[in-house]
């Protein structure tokens, strides 16, 4: 799996700035402002970062991000590359079907949640092997 880390600080305003990265998910870490994104086309519908945790299972090569001026916020999210991942990837109703055997009430926007603090856990223990803060 190859995970790629962005940051951006949202004081700096972009209209459609261009990120050439593949990827099958996308998931944000934080995001304290608006910042929006459209995938592979300027044209395609626009999706607010601030407002989702992530996407899964959804393939682009490139991202446009944009954001008005909004000095002191910042957005950080990371692009998962994976060909396998449809495979490996445990549904939405799976995670509550799991969760509720263990006596846990779960909606899907809790479960969504989990998903997006695995991949960013996943991201973040990648980063450390790449640095050689941990061994793999």
């Amino acid at each position: 799996m190859k995970i790629q880390k962005y940051e951006f600080d949202l004081s700096t305003p972009r209209n459609q700035y261009e990120i050439t990265e593949s990827g099958t998910s996308l998931v944000v870490e934080t995001c304290t402002g608006e910042a929006y994104i459209q995938l592979d086309d300027k044209n395609n519908g626009v999706i607010p970062l601030h407002s989702i945790g992530g996407l899964h299972n959804a393939s682009f090569n490139r991202i446009y991000l944009s954001n008005p001026a909004q000095p002191g916020e910042k957005v950080v999210f990371y692009i998962a590359y994976d060909a396998e991942l449809s495979r490996n990837t445990i549904t939405l109703e799976e995670i509550k079907q799991l969760l509720s055997e263990q006596n846990y009430l779960v909606n899907t926007f809790t479960a969504k949640q989990i998903i997006s603090q695995l991949i960013t856990a996943n991201a973040i223990v990648s980063d450390m092997i790449a640095a050689g803060q941990i061994l793999a």
